[in-house]
C-alpha cells in the first residue's frame, strides 16, 4: 500500500518536472530573440518608414509621366467636335444639319522643346531631392548609432568603477575593524561607493533613451535590442575619386534651381493659346 503510494507520488512528481520543462522550453521559444542591428541596417530601416521614402514612387511615376507627355505630338488630346441642327422645334420645313469632326492642339514655337527641358529637370530633382532626404536622415541616424555607443560605454565604465570602490570599501571596513584605519576613511569609501552607484544609475539611464531612441528609427520595440559590439559596426567606406564625389545637397539645390528656371522659359512660350487644326465635315 505505501508502494503504490510512493510510486503515485513519484509519478506526479515526474510529470510535474516534465510539464514545467516543457512550459519554460514554450516560454523560451516564445519570447522574442533580442537583436543585433548593424548601422547600414538601421539605417535602411528607418529609410522605409521615412514620408520622402514612400512618397518616391509615386513622384517618380508623375515625372515620367510629365516627360511622356511633353514627347507626345500635340500639348493635349485630339478632341472629337459634333453638333445637330434641326426645326422640328419651332417648325417643320425638313431642315436638319449634322456636324462632325476632330480637332487638335498644335505647339507653339519653342514650348515642345521647353516642356521636355522642363520634364528632365523635374526627373532629375526627383532624385536629388530624395538623395539629400538621405543624407539628413543618415546624419540622425549616425548621432543615435554613435550616441548608443558611447552610452554603452559609459555604462561599463561606470559599472567598473562602482566595483572597483566597492573592493575598496570592502578592504578598508576589514581595515577598520582591524584598528588600522579609523572610521572615517570607512564612511569616505561607503560614500564613494554611493558616488558610483549614483553614476551607474545616470549612465544606465542615458543608455536606455539612446535605445529607445534607436528603436524609434526601427519602428520596434527597444526590448529587442542588444548592445552594439565592434562586429555590429560598418565597415570602412571605400574610396571614391575626386569626380565622382557630389554633395547630395548641393545637387538638391541645383536641381530646385534647374526647374525654376526651365519653368520660366516654358511660362515665357505660353504667351497665347495653343492654335488647333481641325478636320470637320457637315
Amino acid at each position: 500500500m505505501h508502494w503504490k503510494n510512493y510510486t503515485r507520488t513519484g509519478a506526479r512528481v515526474v510529470a510535474l518536472a516534465v510539464s514545467l520543462g516543457i512550459s519554460a522550453s514554450a516560454v523560451a521559444q516564445s519570447a522574442a530573440p533580442a537583436r543585433q542591428i548593424t548601422l547600414k541596417e538601421l539605417f535602411e530601416n528607418a529609410w522605409s518608414q521615412q514620408p520622402e521614402a514612400k512618397a518616391l514612387p509615386a513622384r517618380r511615376d508623375a515625372a515620367q509621366a510629365h516627360r511622356r507627355a511633353a514627347q507626345a505630338w500635340t500639348p493635349e488630346a485630339p478632341a472629337i467636335e459634333a453638333s445637330y441642327k434641326t426645326d422640328r422645334i419651332n417648325g417643320n420645313g425638313g431642315a436638319r444639319e449634322l456636324e462632325y469632326g476632330l480637332a487638335a492642339p498644335l505647339w507653339l514655337p519653342g514650348e515642345r522643346g521647353a516642356a521636355g527641358a522642363l520634364s528632365e529637370a523635374e526627373v532629375a530633382a526627383v532624385e536629388s531631392r530624395a538623395a539629400a532626404a538621405r543624407l539628413r536622415l543618415a546624419a540622425t541616424v549616425r548621432d543615435a548609432w554613435w550616441g548608443w555607443q558611447r552610452a554603452s560605454v559609459d555604462v561599463d565604465t561606470a559599472r567598473a568603477q562602482l566595483d572597483a570602490a566597492r573592493r575598496l570599501a570592502t578592504d578598508v571596513a576589514r581595515r577598520a575593524k582591524a584598528g588600522e584605519l579609523a572610521r572615517a576613511d570607512q564612511n569616505l569609501a561607503d560614500g564613494a561607493v554611493a558616488a558610483a552607484e549614483a553614476a551607474v544609475a545616470q549612465a544606465e539611464a542615458v543608455a536606455t533613451a539612446a535605445r529607445q531612441h534607436v528603436a524609434t528609427l526601427l519602428g520596434g520595440a527597444a526590448g529587442s535590442l542588444t548592445t552594439p559590439s565592434a562586429s555590429a559596426e560598418p565597415e570602412p567606406r571605400q574610396q571614391m575619386s575626386d569626380a565622382a564625389l557630389s554633395h547630395p545637397a548641393l545637387d538638391e539645390l541645383r536641381d530646385k534651381l534647374s526647374v525654376a528656371s526651365r519653368s520660366a522659359d516654358l511660362a515665357a512660350r505660353q504667351s497665347r493659346s495653343n492654335p488647333e487644326i481641325a478636320l470637320t465635315t457637315t
